[in-house]
C-alpha cells in the first residue's frame, strides 16, 4: 500500500540520530527519501558513525533501521560536477533536510536562500542543538546534553542521583517533530504554493517534553523533584515491586481503583481515593466528622510522615499503611524536604 508522502522527494543531508529517525520517519509514509553522503567526509555522510557498539556479525541493526527505506548518493559538494548534481536534484526535490550546525550549509552555498532560488517552493529543514540564533547557536550537542542543559534529565532518578533514559528520547522526538513540521510545510505549500524554512532546536523539543512541569516551574519558580518510579501527584501510578519482579500500575479514577481491587480479589477494600495535599514541614488535620469513612492512610513519598492519631505518634515510612479505627482528629505533619507531597487516604465508599 502506499504511503501518504508518496511523490514526495526529500534530499537527506542527516547523519545523527535525530535527523536520521526524523528522514526514515518520511520514508516510512512513502517519501522518496534519497540520502547524501558528502564524499570528502567519509562513511559518516552515510550514518556509519553509529556503528559502534551495535555492530553483531558485521551487521549494524541501528544503521539498517535508521536509514530503511532510503535510497542514496555520494556527492563532494566541493566539486562543481558534484554541486551541479545537487542542483539538477534540488529543482525536481521537495524538502532538503539537514541536522547540521547552523552556518554549515551556508558555507557549502546550498542553504534555504539558495534553494529558493532554483526552486520557490522548496521545503529546508534543520535539526540543530540550540537553534540559529541566540548565545548558544554555534555549541554542537547530542541527546544527553541537551537532556542535562534543559533540566529534563533533574526530572529522572532519585533526587541527588539523575538517572539517563533508556533511549535518546530528546533525539526521537526531535526527528518525529522535525517529519511532523515538514509535513505542515507541504499541508501548507499545497495552499499557497510557497516553500518555507522548519527548523527544530534539540533544546527546544526537551522543554516541550517536559510538559506541565516546565510550565509550573516557570511560573511558578518552584524546581519539580524527580519522580523516581512514581508519578508525582499521582500516588497509586508508577512501577511498584512485588513478591515476584515489578507491576507498573496508573490508577487515575476512583473507577479504576475499584476495577484494581476487583483483579487482585480484595473486592472489599475502600473504593474511593482521597488525596492529601501535605506541604512541606507543615501539618494538617483531618477531622473526625469529616474522614469517618477513612480505612487506612498510605504514604507513597520519599521521607518520613508522623502521624499523631489519639495521643499516640506514627512514623511512616515510604509504603507504609496506616489502619484506622474509630474516627478520632489526626494530625499529619510532613517532616520531609520534598515541596510538594501526598497521602493517599483510604475511604470507605
Amino acid at each position: 500500500m502506499n504511503g501518504p508522502l508518496e511523490g514526495v522527494r526529500v534530499i537527506d543531508f542527516t547523519h545523527t540520530v535525530a535527523g536520521l529517525y526524523g528522514a526514515m520517519v518520511l520514508a516510512d509514509q512513502g517519501a522518496e527519501v534519497i540520502k547524501v553522503g558528502l564524499a570528502h567526509g567519509g562513511a559518516k555522510g552515510l550514518g556509519d558513525s553509529f556503528k559502534t557498539g551495535f555492530a553483531t556479525d558485521d551487521v549494524d541493526y541501528r544503521f539498517i533501521q535508521l536509514n530503511r527505506n532510503k535510497k542514496s548518493i555520494s556527492l563532494d559538494l566541493k566539486s562543481p560536477a558534484a554541486k551541479d548534481v545537487f542542483w539538477d536534484l534540488a529543482r525536481v526535490s521537495d524538502v532538503v533536510f539537514d541536522n547540521y550546525r547552523p552556518g554549515v550549509l551556508t558555507r557549502l552555498g546550498i542553504d534555504y536562500p539558495a534553494l529558493r532560488k532554483v526552486n520557490p517552493t522548496i521545503i529546508s529543514c534543520s535539526i540543530t542543538a540550540f537553534g540559529s540564533t541566540g548565545p548558544y547557536r554555534d555549541r554542537p550537542a547530542a541527546d544527553y546534553v541537551v537532556q542535562g542543559v534543559s533540566g529534563l534529565l533533574s526530572l529522572t532518578g532519585l533526587p541527588g542521583k539523575p538517572i539517563i533514559p533508556g533511549t535518546y528520547v530528546v533525539d526521537l522526538a526531535a526527528g518525529t517533530l522535525a517529519a511532523q513540521g515538514i509535513a505542515s510545510a507541504l499541508f501548507y505549500r499545497d495552499r499557497s504554493g510557497q516553500g518555507q524554512r522548519v527548523e527544530v532546536p534539540l533544546l527546544d523539543t526537551a522543554f516541550s517534553l517536559m510538559h506541565y512541569k516546565a510550565a509550573h516551574h516557570l511560573n511558578t519558580g518552584i524546581v519539580p523533584p524527580p519522580d523516581g518510579s512514581k508519578a508525582q501527584g499521582l500516588p497509586l501510578s508508577g512501577v511498584f515491586q512485588t513478591r515476584d519482579g515489578f507491576m507498573t500500575l496508573m490508577v487515575l479514577t476512583p473507577q479504576q481503583w475499584q476495577g484494581l481491587c476487583q483483579v487482585f480479589g480484595r473486592p472489599d477494600h475502600p473504593v474511593e481515593v482521597i488525596q492529601v495535599e501535605m506541604p512541606a514541614g507543615k501539618s494538617v488535620v483531618l477531622p473526625a466528622s469529616s474522614y469517618a469513612r477513612i480505612r487506612q492512610a498510605v504514604w507513597v513519598q520519599s521521607g518520613e510522615l508522623v502521624i499523631s492519631e489519639g495521643g499516640e505518634r506514627h512514623v511512616l515510612a515510604t509504603g507504609d499503611c496506616l489502619g484506622f479505627g474509630a474516627p478520632s482528629e489526626t494530625t499529619f505533619a510532613n517532616e520531609t524536604k520534598a515541596p510538594c507531597s501526598y497521602l493517599v487516604v483510604l475511604a470507605r465508599s
